[in-house]
């Protein structure tokens, strides 16, 4: 099985927790939801990774009356999403936001914190920027290289194998920020990033021993206290 694959099993078995788990996303969700423009300049939106809709919710909002389609890579996050709002006018659908042969155009392509899990974010966005009809735009959100820096330099110390993703960068980048957020240890933190689907590792990981992340994760504990940075990225593109 690929590991384009693993990302949606991951994210179809974790899609139950998800919002128990996700107070950084929606938080950004809200920062994204601010900077999109306004609505008598949109009609047709596209969402790349809805998750369970902490950016849907600002879009139903903001954009009342549009054409939406919300799309996720993993069915079981669309219908959950699509429950959450099932009241509200929207198009529902699973779709690999990196390798669609969607032809649509829309005035507006949005995403919150899914673009990591792109295998090449390079031509992803090429692909969703030629999407865009005339004055359009693609506003999108994702982790940048210093995420989690604090669980990466524990590692490193101890000489044990990193599985966090390497975070790409982009020349579209217009605002970045750094979340530091207080999980109750490293067995919390590690635990939330399952919960929220984000478990699968990089292609090359080898796998820690029991022995290796115990040690891990009280090095964590006791250099950090459970605090772990989120470097978010916010990316523009202009048509």
């Amino acid at each position: 099985m690929g590991w384009k694959n693993n990302v949606v099993r991951s994210f179809d078995r974790k899609s139950a927790a998800y919002d128990q788990n996700c107070s950084v996303q929606q938080s950004i969700a809200l920062r994204l939801a601010a900077d999109l423009p306004v609505s008598d300049e949109v009609t047709d939106i596209l969402e790349i990774g809805c998750g369970t809709g902490n950016l849907t919710q600002h879009l139903f909002r903001q954009y009342e009356g549009c054409n939406l389609r919300i799309t996720d890579v993993s069915p079981a996050m669309v219908e959950r999403a699509k429950a959450k709002f099932s009241g509200k006018e929207a198009c529902w659908s699973v779709m690999d936001g990196e390798n669609s042969d969607n032809t649509d155009t829309y005035d507006l392509i949005v995403s919150n914190m899914a673009f990591q899990w792109f295998e090449d974010i390079g031509a992803a966005v090429e692909r969703l920027s030629s999407m865009l009809k005339p004055n359009g735009s693609l506003f999108y959100t994702m982790p940048g290289n210093k995420s989690f820096c604090e669980w990466k330099q524990v590692l490193t110390d101890l000489n044990l194998s990193i599985g966090i993703l390497d975070f790409p960068t982009s020349s579209d980048i217009y605002r970045e920020e750094n979340i530091m957020h207080d999980y109750k240890g490293a067995v919390d933190f590690l635990r939330s990033m399952k919960n929220i689907g984000a478990g699968t590792a990089r292609k090359d990981y080898t796998p820690l021993t029991h022995s290796e992340m115990k040690q891990a994760c009280a090095a964590l504990d006791r250099n950090h206290g459970g605090k772990t940075t989120w470097h978010v990225l916010y990316g523009r593109i202009d048509k």
